[in-house]
């Protein structure tokens, strides 16, 4: 079992260091070059800013326009991801929160965001080969979830990263996701939280898929932007890890399968 710790997993943590700066620095100038600052009220002139305001106008065709042309530079998928697309979406939430954009024009600027996502997925083209090993999960959004994009942007991220993930994205209800954990072993069990509000149920739900997982190991992830802050001030809900982002979980799952392996 020591050897495929070294020799698969532990690689996988290296590689989820691999987008520096540069990267960033790329999008930074990417998107002003296209869409240049923003302007107008509550505008704060970021790069996320401008293509947020981008997707919202209507105009999702010059949005990816800005993304291919960032492929074209250099920036990697999973860079694109975690440097633009899921900032975006989080300012959105945003938006919305403060009441600068109603429910229907935030389900409408993400579901243009789903469409980049899309796209950029078929650009990039296969999979990373699949790493096997254990390297399985569920991943779903918590019930309350209703919006889709967090959830399959980090599906993307953990494919791309070679792992077989069984996507429930938004389960009917609690009892749809206990059964899928119920019918199989997974080792890994991710769930996406977009809003603060959706924490609280979280413990609940999470001893309740201790209890129905037929993998009496299996760990439990917990992902989205409520993640932010200490882990300590997260320890209520019971997890194994927690992360903010899509990219950070990915570090966070591998951590958590060496742990799993190792018990095994």
């Amino acid at each position: 079992m020591a050897s495929v710790i070294e020799g698969d997993v532990i690689p996988r943590l290296v590689l989820a260091h691999r987008h520096g700066p540069s990267a960033g620095q790329a999008i930074v100038r990417g998107v002003l070059d296209h869409l240049g600052r923003s302007v107008g009220p509550n505008a704060d002139g970021t790069p996320v800013d401008a293509f947020s305001r981008c997707i919202v106008s209507g105009d999702p065709d010059r949005a990816l326009l800005v993304v291919r042309d960032l492929e074209a530079r250099g920036v990697s998928f999973e860079a694109l991801c975690d440097g633009l697309l899921e900032p975006t979406a989080a300012l959105l939430e945003a938006f919305w929160v403060s009441d600068a954009y109603d429910f229907s024009d935030l389900t409408v600027a993400l579901g243009r965001l789903q469409w980049i996502l899309h796209e950029l997925e078929r650009d990039v083209g296969p999979d990373e080969e699949l790493h096997g090993v254990g390297h399985r999960m569920v991943l779903a959004t918590v019930p309350e979830e209703r919006h889709p994009f967090g959830v399959s942007l980090a599906s993307a991220m953990f494919h791309r990263a070679g792992w077989d993930v069984t996507d429930a994205l938004v389960p009917e209800s609690r009892a749809t996701l206990l059964s899928l954990v119920a019918e199989d072993a997974y080792p890994v069990i991710a769930l996406w939280v977009g809003r603060p509000c959706h924490l609280t149920g979280l413990p609940a739900l999470i001893d309740q898929l201790r209890r129905a997982s037929m993998n009496p190991c299996s760990r439990i992830l917990v992902v989205g932007p409520p993640c932010g802050g200490p882990a300590e001030s997260l320890a209520h809900l019971g997890a194994d890890a927690v992360a903010e982002t899509a990219l950070e979980a990915v570090e966070r799952a591998e951590e958590l399968l060496v742990g799993v392996l190792e018990q095994d």
